[in-house]
C-alpha cells in the first residue's frame, strides 16, 4: 500500500477547513433517522459528579487558539457526535450539564500534559463549588486519559478524583504521532484531529504550506509529542528490520508520559479504581518502517524516514507488515492497558472514535460508577438531510420549514432537528 500525497487537494481542503473555523458555520440536521429513547432525567440523590475529558482536536477556543472572540471553550466542529450518545445515556439518569453532574473539561489539547492538567483542575475546582461535592469521576477519551493522570499524579493533586475510567487512551503512546511529530504529515489520524490540525497549521502561519506543518507542530502544537510511543516501534530497514530502542531516540522521545508510568503507583493511590478499556478488531499500525532520511533532508525525520510502502495506512482492508488487529484503528490495545492488578482492563470490538457511543463501552462504564444503565438505545444519533450554512460575518440565522416551524440558535420548533454552530462568529 502506497502512501499518497496530493498537495492540491490537500491544500483546498486547509483553505475550506479555515473558512469553516473562521467565518463561522451554522448546521441545521433535520429528519432524525435513530430510535434513542426520548430522556427523562431521573437525578440520583448524593450523587457524584461525572467529568468527561475528551481526545486531541475535541475542544476548542477562539481566543485561545486564534486570536479572536472570547476565552470560552467549547466543541470543536464535528467533535461532539463522537460523544453524544454517552452524553445522552449520563443525561437520561439525570447527569447534565445544568445540575453539574455531567460536565465536559476541555483543554487546550496543543500544549503539554501539564498545561491540559490545569484546565482540569480548573473544572473540577468549579463542578465541585456547584454541586458540593468533595470528589469526582473521571470518564476520559483518548488524550483525555492522559490530561487526567497528568493530574493525578502531578504535584496540585486535591484528593478529588474517586474513580478513574479510561477509554482508548494511548499510556505507551500511538505510531501514528510519529509521522506528525517527526515528519509534519498529518497521517493516520481521525477526521475531528485531522480538521482541528490542519485548520489551526493554516491559520496559525500565512505562509502555509510553504513552511509546512513540522515547524508549526514542534512551535504550537507540544501536544503531539505527548502522544508518541516509549515502546520500540520503529523498524530499522537498514539493520535486518530491527526495532530502534524508544529509549535512543533522538527527536521522538515522549519523556512525560514515561514519567507517567514509572510513578503509575501514585494513579492507585490517590484513585478508588482504575478502568482502562481499549478497542480492537481493526487494522492498527504498530510497528514503522524507517530508512535513513536523505541526505538532503536536514530537519524532518531524524530518527527515520517512512518506507510507507511497507509501513501501511491504518483501516485499510488489507493488514500490512507493520499493522496488527489487536487495537482500535488508531491506538493498540496493549498501548491502551497497563498491566497490574490494581487495573480493571477491558477489551471491547470498535473504532478508536466510535469508542464512547459502543453500547458494550457505555454499559462498562455505567456499572464502573454504580450508575443503573439507562433503556433503549443511546448511539450516534443518524439524519436523513443537513443543511449547511457557510458566512463570511457574523449573522442571526433563523430557518422555517414548510409548515411554519422554525429554528435558530436560540430555539427549535422543528422535531427531530439541531442546530449547531462552530467558528468566532457563533
Amino acid at each position: 500500500m502506497k502512501h499518497k500525497k496530493n498537495n492540491n487537494i490537500r491544500l483546498l481542503i486547509l483553505i475550506l477547513l479555515l473558512i469553516l473555523l473562521v467565518a463561522g458555520i451554522a448546521y441545521v440536521f433535520a429528519n432524525n433517522k435513530n430510535n434513542t429513547s426520548q430522556l427523562s432525567p431521573t437525578p440520583i440523590p448524593n450523587a457524584t459528579p461525572v467529568v468527561f475529558v475528551p481526545g486531541i482536536g475535541t475542544s476548542f477556543n477562539s481566543s485561545r487558539f486564534l486570536g479572536i472572540g472570547s476565552d470560552s471553550w467549547g466543541w470543536s466542529p464535528t467533535a461532539k457526535k463522537y460523544y453524544q450518545g454517552l452524553i445522552d445515556a449520563m443525561a437520561f439518569r439525570g447527569y447534565t450539564e445544568d445540575n453539574g453532574l455531567f460536565t465536559v473539561a476541555f483543554y487546550d489539547w496543543r500544549q503539554p500534559l501539564d498545561e491540559g492538567a490545569k484546565d482540569l483542575e480548573k473544572t473540577i475546582e468549579q463542578v465541585k463549588t456547584k454541586t458540593g461535592a468533595k470528589k469526582v469521576n473521571l470518564v476520559t477519551h483518548s488524550m483525555g486519559g492522559l490530561i487526567s493522570r497528568a493530574y493525578i499524579q502531578g504535584d496540585t493533586y486535591k484528593d478529588d478524583v474517586q474513580d478513574l475510567i479510561t477509554v482508548g487512551t494511548p499510556h505507551h503512546g500511538a505510531a501514528n504521532a510519529y509521522f506528525s511529530w517527526e515528519g509534519g504529515e498529518l497521517y493516520g489520524w481521525g477526521l475531528v484531529t485531522n480538521i482541528a490540525l490542519s485548520a489551526y497549521a493554516f491559520w496559525t502561519n500565512p505562509d502555509f504550506p510553504s513552511l509546512g506543518t513540522y515547524g508549526l507542530i514542534h512551535q504550537k502544537i507540544l501536544g503531539i509529542r505527548e502522544l508518541l510511543p516509549v515502546m520500540d516501534y520503529l523498524a530499522d530497514t537498514t539493520n535486518s528490520d530491527v526495532l530502534k530502542p524508544a529509549a535512543t531516540l533522538q527527536d521522538a522521545k515522549n519523556a512525560n508520559v514515561i514519567q507517567l508510568n514509572q510513578t503509575i503507583s501514585k494513579l492507585f493511590d490517590r484513585t478508588n479504581t482504575v478502568t482502562m478499556i481499549q478497542g480492537t478488531e481493526l487494522d492498527t499500525i504498530q510497528r514503522i518502517f524507517v530508512k535513513q532520511r536523505a541526505g538532503s533532508e536536514t530537519i524532518k525525520w531524524t530518527d527515520g524516514e517512512p518506507v510507507y510502502d511497507r509501513t501501511g495506512e491504518s483501516g485499510n482492508v488489507a493488514i500490512s507488515e507493520g499493522e496488527t488487529t489487536e487495537g482500535d484503528g488508531t491506538v493498540l490495545f496493549s498501548s491502551a492497558i497497563i498491566t497490574d492488578p490494581s487495573i480493571d482492563n477491558r477489551k471491547v470490538a470498535g473504532k478508536h472514535s466510535e469508542l464512547l457511543n459502543n453500547s458494550e463501552v457505555q454499559t462498562i462504564i455505567f456499572d464502573k460508577l454504580g450508575i443503573p444503565l439507562p433503556p433503549g438505545d443511546f448511539s450516534p444519533k443518524t439524519y436523513g438531510s443537513a443543511l449547511v450554512y457557510i458566512t463570511a460575518s457574523p449573522i442571526t440565522l433563523e430557518i422555517t420549514n414548510a409548515s411554519g416551524a422554525s429554528i435558530s440558535l436560540d430555539k427549535n420548533n422543528i422535531a427531530g432537528a439541531e442546530y449547531t454552530t462552530a467558528g468566532a462568529n457563533d
